[in-house]
């Protein structure tokens, strides 16, 4: 039931689409070294929300998995890792928005780490309506060659005058 309410409540201010890409950075063959014998990757998800008559609501999230990161040792004897998200949306050859942050996850031991666990973010814009570019990076600042990006373009539309559509979208791996 509340579920449900949840998804009302959510949905009720406005209008919701969705997307979801993997962003995948394969090391060539002149970067591989004993520790690249994977794929740095991410997924990311965006959704947009009415934010009033003419503006929308732009919120992103990426999820990547904690086992890609580099887990480096703290003074107290535990363990941090770090992930930094540079997020820009493009309009045409103009960078018209932009936001960077810090993620930070820290663990007692490393074998609190399994191959199934995830790190989550979210940001968001607000903009009108356009055409644009959303370009995402992901990059572990503990090692140098960690590190993936992608560019997506995100049309972003007026929502309908006098409507209230409703839809509760879920993502299922």
């Amino acid at each position: 039931i509340y579920t449900g309410l949840l998804c009302v409540l959510l949905f009720q201010s406005g209008s919701f689409s969705q997307e979801i890409t993997e962003v995948i950075n394969e090391p060539d063959a002149n970067q591989v070294s004993a520790d690249t014998e994977f794929k740095f990757n991410f997924s990311v998800d965006w959704n947009r929300f009415r934010y009033n008559d003419s503006l929308t609501y732009f919120e992103f999230t990426a999820t990547l998995y904690r086992t890609l990161l580099k887990y480096v040792p703290e003074e107290d004897g535990s363990f941090s890792a770090k992930f930094l998200v540079d997020a820009e949306l493009i309009d045409g050859d103009s960078v018209i928005a932009k936001k960077q942050w810090l993620n930070i996850n820290k663990v007692d031991s490393l074998e609190q780490i399994d191959n199934n666990q995830r790190l989550y973010c979210a940001n968001s814009f607000i903009i009108g309506p356009g055409e644009y570019q959303f370009k995402i990076t992901i990059s572990d600042p503990n090692a140098e060659d960690r590190e993936a990006a992608g560019i997506f373009p995100v049309t972003i539309t007026n929502f309908p005058e006098n409507e209230l559509p409703f839809a509760c979208g879920f993502v299922l791996e």
